[in-house]
């Protein structure tokens, strides 16, 4: 007595795709804009009457756009610890937005008010025991200073830097530098934008291509379960 065998089932071809569209959601980098160019920063600015830090400063290549010191100055019953801009090189025209700090989202062009000169970021005072904050950036945490530059060919490109202050009335100030970024086609930039188009998580895109896959491979088994069994001869 014969039996003919029952073909043995193949894996199904949405099965193949589905892994391959999951292997392509997490190789694939994100998208970039084209024209802006983001740096992560991780510098600090320090000043008290104990510590003062030395310059640092965001460059594009090797030429500096603009720098940042630290100040204190000590006087009869109290200091001043304060954080300055150090606008970059003289031979191109660099200017800041001095009229407060940035939220995110904030559009940084033309049409905005820059002022080419240095000025105070952060200011703590100690004054006969009374403490008094000044500075645009003061307790602030991860807002933008909008800036204005030349490139080597006389194009004028608007960029951001990110910017983040603690301190006390010691007095003492920490300004941390965390971001940098700029627009090489001298469009203006949004405060916060990096460039990298916001795409989904790939967990959450292989979550559902996983399930999915479950939903086909509970279909696949339980027509698998209906095939006939062989069927002697």
């Amino acid at each position: 007595m014969t039996s003919t065998p029952v073909p043995t089932p193949r894996i199904p071809r949405p099965w193949a795709a589905l892994a391959l569209l999951a292997g392509l959601l997490l190789a694939c980098p994100e998208p970039a804009e084209a024209g802006i160019v983001y740096q992560q920063l991780d510098l600090e600015v320090v000043s008290s009457s104990s510590l003062l830090s030395p310059d640092v400063s965001v460059q594009v290549g090797t030429r500096t756009i603009i720098g940042f010191r630290a100040l204190y100055d000590s006087f009869p019953g109290g200091g001043t610890a304060a954080t300055r801009t150090i606008l970059g090189s003289s031979t191109r025209t660099v200017n800041v937005f001095n009229t407060g700090a940035l939220d995110a989202g904030y559009l940084i062009s033309e049409t905005s008010p820059f002022a080419g000169f240095d000025f105070f970021l952060t200011e703590r005072i100690l004054s006969n025991g009374e403490g008094f904050s000044f500075g645009i950036f003061n307790d602030s945490t991860d807002k933008y200073l909008g800036l204005s530059f030349e490139d080597d060919l006389g194009t004028t490109l608007y960029g951001w830097v990110r910017l983040s202050e603690t301190g006390d009335f010691s007095p003492s100030s920490r300004l941390r530098i965390s971001g940098f970024a700029y627009d090489t086609t001298g469009a203006g930039i949004r405060a916060g934008d990096t460039g990298v188009q916001p795409v989904p998580e790939p967990s959450t895109a292989v979550a559902g291509l996983i399930g999915a896959a479950c939903c086909l491979g509970v279909a696949w088994r339980r027509r698998a379960r209906k095939r006939p069994e062989a069927v002697p001869v």
